[in-house]
């Protein structure tokens, strides 16, 4: 995928003798929805067209514009703003509740670690215990402590080789994480801003993206348009199958892990040194990654929103992540 610009001098919307200048657009549908959606705002000026601007770059903000703004009143739509806050609110104090009561709360997740604290945060898992298991289980934290339990990262010559296939392949984009950040390795696109996004945390553009990861790096993950991922992910399976785990997490995630791990893996390495085992664990999840540990657990539950592979693979299905399908889990069978 590769960033368009339009002149705004050239544009109806530019012709009223502003200065010429160009924008940049993420993808061609951000470009296409910012030229349909500005021109239906009440009040034409920088403000609004850095709103329309912002609403475009994710996929999920376009597809939902109509819930976020009113553009016959022009203004944010307050119910937008507190949609799903009362029982997101009342999910939470049930996790921290379910912590107190010395249940093991585990955030598993295929973000980075710093993608992942502001949730255990707000669990006060660090008072209470409970675990991170970042980067799809190739990291897991114990929140009360911070001690990094368990850790694997990529060998160190698989980098270059990678990001070399990747580069040949149009629109893709290759990241990994350092810190606050997530370093770009070809060109931002549309699903880069989206992993920004999930993760509040900026993006980098890092020119020389192999030398630059001197530091043990436990995932990459390459974002793009999932007909393109479909033709990489095998041509990597196949050179990289004995030494490195490679799937989707979602259609436009393909996720470059140490060999043999998933969340199912590591969970299993978690329960084992705490002594517990798979048929106690309720696990829930919707993306691709959650297969595995859903498959593992003794009750396995996939999210109403999730992908229909990965509702196949469950023992229950709850209600989606906007009506707080934890919630219901935990209301159902806790």
């Amino acid at each position: 995928m590769h960033k368009e610009e339009i002149n705004m001098a050239s544009t109806a919307i530019g012709a009223a003798g502003e200065d010429a200048r160009t924008i940049t657009f993420m993808s061609k549908e951000h470009k296409e929805f910012y030229l349909e959606y500005l021109p239906k705002c009440r009040w034409k000026d920088v403000y609004h067209e850095a709103l329309v601007y912002c609403l475009g770059i994710d996929r999920d903000t376009r597809k939902h514009v109509n819930k976020i703004y009113d553009f016959k009143n022009g203004s944010v739509k307050p119910e937008c703003l507190q949609e799903g806050g009362g029982k997101t609110t009342t999910t939470i104090n049930l996790g921290v509740g379910l912590a107190k009561e010395g249940k093991k709360v585990v955030l598993a997740s295929g973000r980075p670690i710093n993608g992942i604290v502001p949730l255990a945060e707000k669990l006060n898992l660090s008072k209470y215990g409970g675990y991170m298991l970042s980067f799809n289980g190739a990291r897991i934290t114990q929140c009360s402590t911070g001690e990094i339990i368990y850790n694997r990262t990529l060998p160190a010559d698989v980098i270059a080789p990678i990001y070399e296939i990747t580069s040949t392949y149009p629109g893709l984009d290759i990241l990994t994480y350092d810190g606050n950040q997530i370093l770009s390795g070809i060109a931002s696109n549309e699903y880069t801003e989206k992993e920004s996004f999930i993760n509040k945390m900026e993006i980098v553009q890092v020119p020389d993206f192999v030398s630059r990861l001197t530091f043990p790096v436990n995932k990459l993950l390459i974002a793009g348009e999932p007909s393109i991922l479909e033709e990489l992910m095998p041509h990597l399976q196949q050179k990289f199958h004995k030494l490195l785990n490679i799937y989707r997490s979602e259609p436009f995630f393909l996720e470059i892990m140490p060999q043999n791990i998933d969340k199912a893996y590591s969970l299993q390495k978690l329960l084992n040194s705490i002594g517990l085992t798979a048929d106690s664990m309720i696990c829930c999840g919707d993306g691709f990654n959650d297969i595995s540990m859903i498959e593992y657990a003794g009750l396995g539950v996939a999210m109403e929103n999730a992908q229909p592979i990965v509702k196949e693979t469950a023992d229950f299905i709850t209600k989606s992540n906007d009506e707080d399908g934890i919630l219901h889990v935990i209301n159902t069978f806790l």
